[in-house]
């Protein structure tokens, strides 16, 4: 490596190697976000091609619309000396206005929600330098910011996804019983948690039976903020101590289970005579009251407490039986209704049969067929998944149990979805809780719907806690029936108009291969269709993916959550591929990926290949004993899309592989030759 040089510049030290490029490593993590690219060498020293920096004061004349600033017409010499100085230690480099559209002194706005004149800050004198080199920008800035009337100067930007799966072992696992994390999944509980992961404030009381004289579980011992006197004497486990844990288990500590409600807080009051618990419940904070148990019986105390806990405010959740006798029949308190006041919401269970979601055949259903003018009878108002499910153990302080069904873990699921939803918007009343969960259900299973969305069975169908969630915060509904329709030349989507009056926008996202969700296009809130130009179908291939979800998005600049996924496989004589000749494609691939046409093929075959940034890239074809056949390429590429023909007239017919190797990266293709 060569020698170091010394540059001493205004009393900082500034450090450059005479080949910043060597033994640089490029920053990269799955969920990280840069403004641009970022590298790090063994002593930790960050470089990068771009510096960012603004100024109190106007720097230069550059006309409206103008990016470029020509460094010979800025106003302050210290600031011209600075910039020489630094074009002589690290190369040659550009200065550009970030917002060219903003003048110096446009500080007067009007509020687009008020309406009002208000004051904004100046942002026309934020600036990027681009080096033509890589430069260690963090010395780079400190330089910059000694500069009289420099305001800031700071390297890129660096940025996480905050998308987060728990760590909590069940949420991922199989067993013999089946898959766990299937009732997350289906109500999309990882967008939701995206947007909110609930708060220690919001408060849900589990009204349930907890009758084995044990301490609190460990996975809710710190998430308990109120217990009734018959806890308190040391009474825990048992049922309520599962439905407690469906709501807000201690999630992300790598131990048991996860909770939908994350960091919400749980209450628990012991169940049964007298019913007053469920008013201490409410006289101490409760913002959600769970009841996980069913009775037959209109009981007057009962439904005065209910009623009392409803017109102060406090939503009110229950399961709406199991399989005991009548079926069908009323439950309580799930089907107490108090019109204007509120009324309680009841939840009925689903199962995954066979990789479809259906209600869980043999529990109970509404009696009724018209919840409007029969709220008592046509009681069911949502459904949320209860079976499978991996439940705190009820006679442990640690440890868990698996639950074959039950509505006692629909009920807390539901329970957990509206604390998520106070998270966000606590003014919400119950009847304002009500009517989002009734306009955000999945219409799932296997019983028809009515004219109003609501069957026996399911009600208005399975909750939605992202969509949920997000309209409680202010956002639309989801676009719902997003669908592929035939297009000769590209992918063409439709979907279903919103509801509401006020969508500005839909935004569309793209996939490819598996590769994460970008956007890639928008069109306005009164189109419902949009044709992605920067896809062809073009040649056959085997095993492509591309995928679309959309979301709406309204003129109070919320968003909604995102629509279903739609997917387009490799389908006999089509081929998905990003035309880079279309002026509205991106320059580069966005990740790595290979594949092959034809497939089968007889005798050649095109491998097509696509790298994000300049690699050493290798590309071998294997026989199915794993012995190498040949080396189509060993060498440097710059970003972007090449091919590479592979001759295999010498060879028998047979399935060959083909392995993509760049850097740390991998992949195989499947070739199959037929003669």
């Amino acid at each position: 490596m060569k020698k170091l040089k010394l540059f001493i510049v205004l009393g900082l030290v500034l450090i450059l190697t005479g080949s910043v490029t060597a033994q640089l490593t490029k920053l990269y993590k799955s969920n990280m976000l840069t403004e641009a690219d970022i590298y790090k060498n063994a002593a930790g020293v960050m470089y990068s091609k771009v510096v960012k920096f603004g100024f109190n004061k106007k720097m230069v004349d550059i006309a409206k619309g103008k990016s470029n600033v020509d460094k010979t017409k800025i106003k302050y010499n210290d600031i011209k000396n600075a910039f020489k100085e630094l074009e002589k230690k690290y190369g040659h480099f550009k200065v550009k206005k970030v917002n060219p559209n903003i003048q110096w002194g446009d500080t007067i706005k009007v509020n687009r929600r008020t309406k009002k004149l208000v004051t904004v800050p100046d942002l026309s004198q934020q600036y990027i330098m681009e080096f033509d080199k890589l430069v260690p920008y963090d010395s780079v800035a400190a330089y910059l910011r000694t500069i009289k009337n420099v305001k800031y100067a700071e390297g890129p930007l660096i940025a996480y996804l905050t998308s987060t799966n728990p760590n909590d072992p069940w949420y991922y696992k199989s067993s013999s019983e089946g898959p766990y994390r299937w009732s997350f999944d289906v109500i999309h509980a990882q967008d939701a948690w995206d947007l909110t992961k609930g708060s220690s404030s919001i408060k849900v009381g589990i009204h349930d039976r907890f009758d084995y004289n044990i301490p609190l579980h460990n996975e809710i011992a710190s998430k308990v903020t109120w217990e009734s006197p018959w806890n308190t004497q040391g009474y825990h486990g048992d049922h309520g101590t599962m439905t407690a844990g469906v709501v807000g288990a201690t999630t992300n500590n790598n131990t048991d289970i996860a909770s939908l409600g994350w960091n919400t807080s749980l209450m628990l009051a012991e169940w049964g005579y007298p019913y007053s618990n469920i008013t201490k419940l409410v006289d101490n904070g409760a913002d959600i009251i769970n009841f996980s148990w069913i009775t037959n019986y209109d009981d007057p105390q009962l439904r005065q407490d209910i009623q009392d806990a409803l017109a102060q405010g406090v939503i009110l959740v229950a399961s709406a039986g199991n399989d005991e006798s009548p079926r069908p029949g009323v439950r309580y308190p799930a089907a107490y209704n108090f019109g204007s006041t509120g009324q309680v919401i009841a939840v009925s269970a689903t199962i995954m049969d066979n990789g479809t979601e259906k209600f869980l055949d043999g529990f109970n259903y509404s009696p009724g067929t018209d919840p409007v003018n029969d709220p008592t009878h046509a009681f069911i108002d949502c459904a949320a998944p209860g079976a499978n499910y991996r439940g705190l153990s009820w006679t442990s302080t640690t440890g868990t149990k698996h639950i074959w069904s039950g509505i006692s873990v629909s009920a807390p699921f539901v329970s957990a979805t509206v604390a998520l939803m106070l998270a966000v918007n606590n003014s919400l009343t119950p009847n304002q809780v009500y009517d989002i969960l009734k306009r955000t259900t999945d219409k799932i299973g296997q019983y028809s719907y009515d004219n109003n969305g609501w069957n026996r069975y399911l009600g208005y169908g399975r909750i939605d806690a992202s969509n949920a969630v997000h309209v409680a915060a202010g956002g639309p509904t989801k676009p719902l029936n997003l669908r592929r329709v035939t297009n000769n030349q590209h992918p063409q989507l439709e979907w279903d108009a919103n509801p509401e009056s006020n969508i500005q926008a839909y935004w569309i996202y793209r996939s490819d291969d598996g590769g994460p969700y970008l956007k890639v296009g928008s069109v306005n809130g009164n189109t419902h269709s949009f044709i992605d130009d920067n896809v062809n179908y073009t040649k056959p291939i085997w095993e492509v993916t591309i995928k679309y979800k959309i979301l709406a998005r309204n003129t109070l600049g919320k968003n909604s959550a995102f629509s279903n996924i739609v997917e387009t496989f490799g389908e006999p004589g089509i081929f998905f591929k990003s035309n880079n000749h279309n002026k509205n494609s991106l320059s580069k691939p966005i990740s790595y990926n290979i594949r092959n046409y034809p497939n089968p093929f007889n005798p050649t075959t095109t491998i097509e290949y696509q790298i994000p940034e300049k690699s050493h890239v290798i590309i071998r074809v294997y026989n199915t004993l794993g012995e190498e056949v040949t080396t189509l390429l060993n060498g440097e590429k710059e970003a972007g899309y090449y091919n590479v023909s592979f001759d295999a007239s010498h060879l028998p017919s047979g399935l060959y592989l083909c392995k993509l190797t760049v850097g740390n990266y991998t992949k195989v293709r499947k070739m199959m030759l037929l003669k």
